[in-house]
């Protein structure tokens, strides 16, 4: 048999195992996190963390979830392992995972853990080989600040509120800190896109409420993914 498509049912052989570890390790995680991790300085805990608490019930179900996320990590790691090396692969699965626990905090509990920003800039070692420039993390990193701070601004000036919080300005630095400056700039502009999408969709619905906040993150959690998916090779070849 060819050496290529040896290598290729290798891959995909380990994508399917790290998919099974992800996808069940998403949902027992949550569950296990440390509590503390989920109080600020000078805050409670968020209520519904609470309710969870006291009702002794999961953070979040196995049944469906964990088939759920198993097949998501599986179609992600077959489609990087056709298409990527097998360390783009197992770096890209892995800052999905992250991107993946953040949104599912942010989505139940209006809350990120700042140890799940850490893993996320922690993450950005599995793809300095990737990048063209040495310093191309800390430059992205800069542009995620400047976007989260000025996202920020805006919403203080225009809707006279806080549209972003600080977990969100961090989790642009960290991941500019992982893809660049243009990584962390198409993700920026993908999460805008998302959240508009559904925006338009609550206001056809009409279930919109312009005082409700929306976690930012869940709408990261599908850009980051078409990211590393698709764009990261494609995207310094349309900006040439």
């Amino acid at each position: 048999m060819d050496q290529y498509y040896v290598f290729m049912i290798i891959k995909s052989v380990i994508s399917v195992i790290v998919a099974l570890l992800l996808g069940n390790g998403t949902v027992v995680w949550f569950n296990n996190m440390p509590v503390r991790w989920f109080q600020e300085e000078g805050e409670i805990l968020p209520p519904s963390l609470i309710a969870d608490i006291e009702s002794e019930r999961q953070r979040l179900p196995s049944t469906p979830w964990k088939l759920v996320f198993t097949v998501f990590f599986g179609a992600s790691g077959v489609f990087l392992a056709v298409r990527e090396s097998a360390q783009y692969m197992i770096a890209g699965m892995l800052l999905i995972f992250i991107a993946s626990m953040m949104a599912i905090c942010d989505a139940k509990y209006r809350l990120v853990p700042d140890q799940l920003n850490v893993l996320l800039a922690v993450s950005a070692v599995g793809f300095v080989s990737f990048h063209d420039r040495l310093l191309e993390p800390l430059y992205g990193a800069l542009i995620g600040l400047a976007l989260g701070l000025a996202t920020y601004g805006l919403g203080r000036i225009i809707y006279n509120k806080t549209v972003i919080g600080g977990a969100d300005i961090k989790f642009y630095i960290s991941i500019g800190l992982v893809t660049g400056i243009h990584g962390v700039i198409a993700i920026f502009i993908l999460i805008s896109v998302f959240a508009l999408i559904h925006i338009i969709y609550l206001s056809i619905t009409k279930k919109f409420n312009a005082d409700e906040h929306r976690p930012m993150l869940v709408y990261a959690l599908p850009a980051v993914t078409v990211y590393v998916l698709v764009l990261w090779d494609y995207l310094p070849l349309v900006l040439l």
